[in-house]
Formats: C-alpha cells, structure tokens, sequence
C-alpha cells in the first residue's frame, strides 16, 4: 500500500474544510434531533447511561444495532470526504475532516439518546462509532484504499408493508466488508477483478414477531465470496448517473451476489 499523505494536518485544515459543509452537517444534525423529538419531550428523562452491551444474546438485537452504528459512521465520513474534496479541488486532509466531524455527529445523536427513558447514553455506541469513523479513515486516508475495500449492508428488500421498526428492519440485514480483488494492480486487467472476499455479521430472532413465533436466536460470522459489481463501471466513470451508481455500489451489496 502506498503510504498516507505526509502533510501536516492542522486546526486551520479543520476550520476550513467544516466551513464548506457546513450545511450539511447542520441538516444532519436537525435530522437526528427531529427524529428524537418526540422520545425527549414526551418519554424523556434526566441524562442517563445505559450498558447496552455488544453482540451476546442477552441483547436487545444480538449487535446488529452496533453494526448499524459502525455503518452509518462510515457512510456519514465518506459522504463528507467527498464533498470536501470537490468543494475545495484538493482531498488533502479531508479524510481526517469528515472522520472527526461524523464521530461528532453520532456523538451528538448519543448525547441525545441520554436524555430519553427508552435508550440512554451507550459507552458500546461510542466505541463502535470510534470503529466505523477508523474505517472511513482508513479508506479515506490511505491512497487507493477505496478502491480495496468497503462496508457494505445486504439486505433482499420485501414489499409487505411490515416491520417498519429499526428492529425489525435489522432482523432482514447483513454487514460485511468487502475486499476487491480489482483494487490490487496485479488482478485489475484480469477476470479476478469481478471477484470479492468479504468478511460479515448479521443476528436473527430477536424480534418481537420471531419471539412469539418461538424463533431461536441466532448469531453468524460469514466469510464468503462476492462478485464485484464495481467492475462494470469505468475506474472513474465520467458521467454523473455513472459515478453515483457506483458509488452506491460502496455502501450496498446488491442481493444475489455474494455466497457464504
């Protein structure tokens, strides 16, 4: 791997780089306010904590709600490194930009979450976002990196209307982190180049609807195989639809393409 930008990285790099995403930054965070509104003002509470715990079966998701946190970080700081860097014409430092400003973001949603009965502050949160903000570091940060590796969900969408909860929601999905064989010089003009490693987590069972079904509960670690959809695309696509298909493709794992 080559090695990150040795370039200093300084307040002023911060200050500037924040200034251009400002905005967004201040949509997100009205977003996360609105949408625990209604638990602060009508369930709130004085600022607690809450041991959520990580991936055991005593749980509320068996961890997928950490996987979801991790994810969101990673999607947050990469949106924002992208912006950053069209906006200013030069990426230098915008990877650390959007790192610290997506772990302080979620750190808001959390500080938030204190506040209301039904959740509470979670040390565990705070860890896995400290983890999803190193992921997008690493991508961000180190040249190439993004075209090796990315943290994708899989999920195979179902149209009936239930499960409109965040619970239930996770009980359909999958994590993982995908390795591109395309990224690596010796295999990007090779068939291997359609071809991923990826490396995931998912829980089943935890639902409301899965314990009245007597469901058992059940927790996996995959490793498994993947077909690169990326390498249909140029390496830089150069029309807009182009460059946001596959974009999209970072952060979504298309279903039926990957075997484990």
């Amino acid at each position: 791997f080559a090695v990150p930008d040795p370039e200093p990285y300084r307040l002023s790099t911060f200050a500037r780089q924040t200034k251009t995403v400002r905005w967004e930054v201040l949509g997100v965070a009205a977003a996360m306010a609105a949408t625990r509104m209604k638990d602060i003002t009508k369930g709130g509470s004085k600022f607690h904590f809450k041991n959520e715990g990580y991936f055991g079966k005593g749980t509320e998701t068996l961890g997928m709600d950490k996987m979801h946190h991790a994810y969101k970080t990673t999607v947050i700081a990469d949106v924002l490194d992208g912006l950053i860097s069209k906006r200013m014409g030069s990426g230098r430092g915008a990877g650390t930009t959007s790192a610290i400003l997506s772990l302080g973001l979620m750190t808001y949603g959390e500080i938030l979450d204190g506040f209301t009965a039904r959740t509470g502050f979670s040390n565990q949160d705070m860890v896995i976002h400290f983890a999803g903000a190193g992921i997008a570091l690493l991508r961000n940060r180190v040249p190439a990196m993004r075209d090796k590796l990315d943290f994708r969900m899989h999920m195979i969408p179902t149209f009936s209307g239930e499960g409109l909860r965040l619970a239930d929601q996770l009980d359909k999905r999958k994590y993982l982190l995908a390795g591109q064989l395309g990224g690596f010089k010796r295999w990007e003009d090779t068939p291997l180049k359609y071809v991923e490693v990826h490396l995931g987590y998912y829980g089943r069972g935890f639902t409301e609807r899965d314990r009245l079904a007597g469901a058992p509960l059940k927790r996996r670690v995959f490793v498994g195989l993947g077909f690169n959809m990326q390498a249909l695309f140029p390496k830089r696509p150069s029309t807009r639809l182009g460059r946001l298909a596959k974009g999209t493709l970072d952060y979504i794992q298309v279903p039926y393409t990957l075997i484990h």
